[in-house]
This record gives structure tokens, C-alpha cells and sequence, in this order.
């Protein structure tokens, strides 16, 4: 199995969502596309995601947070690259106040490289046709291995939350796409041939000077007048 780096996404839909109609804001907004709007609810509250997000990572063991953001405030920031801080990060979280609205961001490191190997975004409330959790990862591993974390992730997700519909996505091996790329150009090649019409092969008839001298009709030579 090929393992080089490449991002997986997990895309959910959570169960119990509502459909709810509220007051547009901004009064240009409520003039030129009315005063209401619907938008989707998540049943999910901001306590229960932080609280359950928590241990869906904490089951799978992944505890290094870089980051945690809620509602536009980042709370926790992890400059000292420490190790097993989710709770930590978790306690400041549940400070914030509470909104129907939430938005939580997450970025969590799985290789003691200061860099976020997964990305966490969830929505508690948005367009009824946007999906509210997104779960990115980026990792060396093979297709195979990516694609049975983010199933165990989604099993998780499904035992804290209830999933309503999710989608996996993982990126194919580089060498896979240049082999597939040749493979299409090949084709477009043998496309073009057949398609270029076939031309008849021409009869090049090559004239000696001495054939072209006995087609030629014979002229009369005109006698220059002789001087007297």
C-alpha cells in the first residue's frame, strides 16, 4: 500500500435538525429579499458538540489540540506544543457563552509537528442545504488507511451525535492520477487518428523534357527577312 500524504474529508449530516424561519437582519437584506428567512437548526447545543466532539478524538487518541475556536474567539492556543491538552482546551471552551448559532473550529496535531493534521468545522446553525460538521484530515498514509479513519470517526460521530447522512472523501495516489492522465492522452491520441480523414495517395507523374516535347504541337518558326 502506497502511503504518502493526502487529505481525507468526512462530511456529515446530523440527525434532528429543524427547519426554522427568522427575522432577516440588516434592513437592505429585509427590502430586497424579505424579512424572513429559513435556515437549518442543529438539535446538537454548543455544550453537547464540545462535551462530545471531546471524547469522539479522546476514544481514537488524538488529544493534541493547536487550536480551538468559538464563535470567532479563539480560547485556546497551544504556542508550547504540549501534549494531551484537549481537556484543557476544553475547560476554556465551556466558558464561553452558549448560542444557537455557534460556530466551533478545531485543529488538532497527530505528528508532534506544530502543523494540523485535522480540521474540525461545525455550524449550529446554517443554509438548509450546507452540511454543519466538516472534518478535514491530512496525513501520510495510504488510501486504504485514511478511508477506515475517517469511517471509525464517523462511527464515533454517529454514537455522540446520531449521523443523519456522511460522505468520505479521499484523494487518489498521485501515481494513479499520472498514470490515468497518460492513459486518457493515449486515447485522445487514437481519438484524433481516427477521426483525421485518410487521405488517397497521389500519382506523381513525372514529365522528361522529352515528353513534354513530343506533346507539345510544333510551332512554325517564322524566317527573319533577309537583308538585301
Amino acid at each position: 500500500m502506497n502511503e504518502q500524504y493526502r487529505e481525507g474529508t468526512l462530511s456529515v449530516n446530523l440527525k434532528g435538525t429543524e427547519i426554522k424561519t427568522e427575522e432577516r437582519k440588516g434592513w437592505l437584506a429585509r427590502i430586497f429579499k424579505g424579512k424572513t428567512i429559513e435556515v437549518a437548526q442543529e438539535a446538537v447545543t454548543q455544550m453537547q458538540y464540545l462535551e462530545g466532539i471531546y471524547n469522539v478524538f479522546k476514544e481514537l487518541g488524538m488529544q493534541n489540540v493547536l487550536s480551538l475556536d468559538v464563535n470567532g474567539v479563539t480560547v485556546y492556543q497551544d504556542d508550547d506544543n504540549k501534549d494531551n491538552d484537549f481537556e484543557e482546551a476544553l475547560s476554556l471552551a465551556l466558558k464561553e457563552e452558549s448560542k444557537e448559532a455557534y460556530h466551533i473550529e478545531l485543529e488538532l496535531d497527530t505528528t508532534d509537528d506544530e502543523e494540523a493534521n485535522i480540521y474540525v468545522n461545525m455550524y449550529g446553525q446554517h443554509k438548509d442545504d450546507d452540511i454543519p460538521l466538516n472534518i478535514d484530515i491530512m496525513m501520510e498514509k495510504s488510501v486504504d488507511d485514511m478511508t477506515k479513519l475517517l469511517e471509525d470517526i464517523k462511527a464515533k460521530v454517529n454514537e455522540k451525535f446520531g449521523v443523519e447522512s456522511g460522505e468520505i472523501e479521499v484523494d487518489e495516489d498521485e501515481d494513479d492520477d499520472e498514470d490515468d492522465d497518460e492513459d486518457d492522452d493515449e486515447d485522445d491520441d487514437e481519438d484524433d487518428d481516427e477521426d483525421e480523414p485518410v487521405e488517397e495517395p497521389k500519382e506523381v507523374v513525372e514529365e522528361t523534357k522529352e515528353e513534354a516535347t513530343e506533346d507539345e504541337p510544333e510551332e512554325a518558326k517564322e524566317e527573319e527577312p533577309k537583308a538585301e
